[in-house]
C-alpha cells in the first residue's frame, strides 16, 4: 500500500511539474533579459485605427522618461495625422510618445521620440562601431511582422558596402549586412555587438533578391543626424499613392475591415486562381499579369492583394496578410480613360 501511495504522489508531482500551456516560455535573464526589457513596439493610430509600425529602443534617461530611437523611415512614410505610442509587448498597454526629430535619406535613417513614463527601462549604449569584424556575433531584439517580441541572434556578414549595381549612394552605400532572422516590423531595431554590448546600428531593410541578409544603418551616422536638420513629417518628397502601393512602405499590415478607413472606397482585387495572363484593375489602371509564371504563397489567395510598382518600374505583388513582396511580371499597364 505504501508503494502505491508513493507511486501516486510521484505521478501527481510529474503532472503538476509539466507546463500546461505556452505561457511557460519565460523571458530571458541576464544580458539577454536586459535587451528584451529595453525593446519596445512602436504603434501608429489614425482615425481611431491602430497598427503596429516598427521597433524602438530607449537610448537616454531624461527627466520624467526616456528618449527612444528607431529608424527614420518608420515615421517619414506615414501620414501627418498619425499619433505614435509604444508597448512592451504586441497587444500590450500602450504609452503615448512624441516625435522629436526624424530624417530619412541622404545616408541617414534615424528618428527619436520622447516617452514620458514612471516605468523603469534599461537604456542601450550607442557605439562606437569602428572596430567591427566580419563574423562578429550580434543581438537584435525586434518585433518582426508584429508577431511578438523576438530575440534574434546573428553575425556581421559584410564590411561597409560600396556602390554597385545593387547598392547606390542614396540606398545602401556605407551600410553593412548582418545575417539574422527578422522581417517587416523589425525596422528600427537595435543591432548590438555581443563583444562590446554597444548598439552598432539599426536594422533598416531586407534585400529583396538573394536572401543575403539585412541592411544595417551604422550608428556612427547618429551624430550626423543629431547635428543636422529635422526633416518635415512626413518627408515632403515622398508621395504615398495607395493606388500604386497601398502599403508603401509603412510596414503596416492592413486588416480588410480597416481598408476603406485607411485608403478610401477603392478595394484591391482578389486573386483566386492563377489563370493565364489574367487582367486586374487597381486604382483605375488595368494590369495584365503573367501570374502563371510564378508560384505564390497561400496568403496571396482569397485575400485582397495589390500590385506594387517601385521607382525603377519593377512590379511586385503584396497581400494584406503578408509583408512579403513577390516579384511580378506585368505584361501591360493601361491608364484609366478620361
Amino acid at each position: 500500500m505504501k508503494k502505491l501511495i508513493a507511486f501516486a504522489l510521484l505521478v501527481l508531482t510529474l503532472i503538476f511539474a509539466v507546463p500546461s500551456n505556452a505561457d511557460s516560455i519565460r523571458a530571458p535573464k541576464g544580458y539577454a533579459g536586459k535587451l528584451w526589457d529595453e525593446t519596445l513596439a512602436l504603434y501608429g493610430t489614425s482615425d481611431d485605427v491602430t497598427h503596429f509600425v516598427c521597433t524602438a529602443t530607449p537610448i537616454q534617461k531624461i527627466d520624467g522618461g526616456y528618449v527612444l530611437l528607431t529608424a527614420g523611415h518608420c515615421v517619414q512614410t506615414v501620414s501627418k495625422d498619425v499619433q505614435f505610442s509604444v508597448a512592451e509587448e504586441v497587444g500590450g498597454a500602450r504609452q503615448p510618445v512624441a516625435l522629436i526629430k526624424a530624417y530619412f535619406g541622404e545616408d541617414i535613417d534615424f528618428a527619436i521620440f520622447n516617452l514620458k513614463t514612471t516605468k523603469n527601462y534599461p537604456v542601450a549604449t550607442l557605439g562606437p562601431n569602428d572596430k567591427l569584424t566580419v563574423g562578429d556575433k550580434i543581438f537584435s531584439p525586434n518585433f518582426a511582422l508584429g508577431l511578438g517580441k523576438q530575440l534574434s541572434i546573428g553575425t556581421i556578414s559584410t564590411r561597409n558596402m560600396s556602390q554597385s549595381e545593387q547598392c547606390s549612394e542614396v540606398d545602401c552605400v556605407g551600410a553593412f549586412i548582418v545575417q539574422e532572422y527578422a522581417g517587416g516590423g523589425a525596422s528600427g531595431a537595435a543591432v548590438i555587438s555581443a563583444k562590446t554590448h554597444h548598439v552598432i546600428g539599426l536594422l533598416q531593410a531586407e534585400f529583396e533578391n538573394g536572401n543575403v541578409g539585412f541592411q544595417i544603418e551604422p550608428i556612427s551616422r547618429f551624430a550626423k543626424f543629431m547635428a543636422g536638420p529635422n526633416q518635415p513629417h512626413p518627408r515632403e518628397d515622398v508621395q504615398v499613392d495607395p493606388s500604386v502601393d497601398p502599403l508603401a512602405p509603412t510596414g503596416i499590415v492592413i486588416p480588410e475591415s480597416d481598408f476603406q478607413t485607411q485608403y478610401g472606397p477603392e478595394h484591391p482585387f482578389l486573386m483566386t486562381v492563377h489563370g493565364i495572363d489574367p487582367t486586374f484593375i487597381q486604382g483605375g489602371y488595368t494590369f495584365q499579369v503573367a501570374t502563371d509564371r510564378i508560384e505564390l504563397p497561400d496568403e496571396f489567395y482569397n485575400a485582397p492583394v495589390f500590385i506594387r510598382e517601385d521607382k525603377v518600374g519593377l512590379y511586385s505583388l503584396v497581400s494584406i496578410e503578408s509583408l512579403v513582396w513577390e516579384p511580378l511580371d506585368v505584361l501591360s499597364k493601361v491608364p484609366p480613360s478620361n
